[in-house]
């Protein structure tokens, strides 16, 4: 907390110092988010029952200056309840970002909310996302007339001589285009576990490719989202402690959702190979997807009943019944889930220090 204390200063000093920098505005953003997580895996494949239960708060304060480039930097507070250490140690916050019509670009240790693109269940669990808020490395954006890119680099662990802490980074990517009731996409990762300092050697690759194509229907009929969409998921994986062969297991999916007043319903179907064939190994050190993946039985079901009861004024309160099969027994969730962003845009203020220059349009890649 103490190491916290003096970076939020040195960052105050720092703000003090710019005021001096012509045509630069004050900044902030607040990210808070609480997620109950009730998960009943009993004598299936699909995960480890237990229950998720914490908040993380995700303050920030900067500067903008000339035209799109902002220094923004924080804290991240973590606290996972019914833990002892209920109050994860703060971790620090600190990125610069550039906007403009088309482009973006974040580099830095920046919140996850900054990610524009559709990433598949076999890329991130919603468990790993609730964990691991920031990413620690570079995004590229690139918004067009008919759709989004992104790539992204995301630094996970660092090698030490004297730790057993291992090398690890993830090169990932989303991208989406659109037309009148089509629309195709792709997500997908470059996952890479190296050594550590004391204890674990070799080197593990982890590559997934996850194209899809879908059409949308609610554009003619009464409904909020009506869509159907079909996708493949590709691996290519290789443990090089063990072969220099790769491994490419793969899958078809299939995703239908339709939703009207918040209500909605979310359907999944997967069949096909285990996509985790090292899991046994390296667990989710190496998988940070859904770990029903391993698919024992080649067919998986995710069907959903959701419900989103507020969507207003930065505000999002969701409720979810998740009801899972590894292809012969069914698993039970129950999710509740409140996010918050907030920053000074929404209240209208915009404190500009040194001379006054014209505004500059900006506009934002809307997921």
């Amino acid at each position: 907390m103490k190491k916290s204390l003096l970076f939020l200063g040195a960052l105050l000093m720092l703000l003090g110092a710019a005021t001096s920098i012509s045509a630069q505005s004050f900044e902030w953003d607040v990210h808070f988010q609480t997620r109950f997580d009730n998960r009943e895996h009993a004598r299936t494949n699909l995960g480890t029952s237990r229950t998720i239960f914490g908040s993380v708060l995700s303050p920030t304060i900067g500067v903008s200056w000339g035209e799109g480039s902002k220094f923004m930097a924080g804290v991240e507070l973590f606290a996972e309840f019914g833990n002892a250490e209920w109050l994860h140690t703060p971790t620090p916050i600190a990125y610069y970002n550039y906007k403009d019509e088309h482009f973006g670009a974040y580099a830095g240790i920046f919140h996850r909310s900054a990610l524009k693109g559709t990433y598949a269940n076999t890329i991130f669990s919603s468990s790993y996302t609730f964990y691991n808020q920031l990413i620690r490395g570079t995004l590229l954006q690139y918004q067009g007339k008919y759709g989004r890119i992104e790539l992204g680099l995301d630094w996970t662990g660092l090698f030490n001589k004297a730790t057993t802490t291992r090398e690890c980074f993830r090169v990932f990517s989303a991208g989406r285009f659109e037309i009148p009731y089509f629309y195709a996409g792709y997500s997908a990762q470059m996952f890479h576990l190296a050594n550590s300092g004391t204890g674990a050697k070799g080197v593990v690759d982890n590559i997934m490719i996850i194209p899809y194509v879908g059409v949308n229907f609610a554009q003619d009929l009464p409904l909020d989202k009506f869509y159907v969409q079909l996708g493949w998921q590709q691996s290519i994986q290789r443990d090089r402690t063990v072969s220099k062969e790769f491994q490419t297991p793969f899958g078809g999916e299939l995703e239908v959702r339709l939703e009207k007043w918040g209500v909605g319903v979310l359907n999944i179907f997967y069949y096909g190979k285990n996509l985790l064939p090292f899991y046994g190994t390296y667990g989710s050190t190496l998988y940070t997807c859904e770990p029903y993946y391993r698919a024992p039985h080649n067919i998986l079901n995710h069907a959903e009943l959701y419900y989103t009861a507020v969507k207003r004024d930065g505000i999002t309160l969701k409720f979810q019944l998740k009801f899972k099969s590894d292809g012969k027994r069914m698993g039970f969730e129950q999710v509740a889930n409140l996010n918050i962003h907030l920053n000074n845009k929404q209240f209208g203020q915009n404190i500009t220090f040194g001379r006054k220059r014209e505004a500059v349009k900006s506009a934002t890649l809307d997921k």
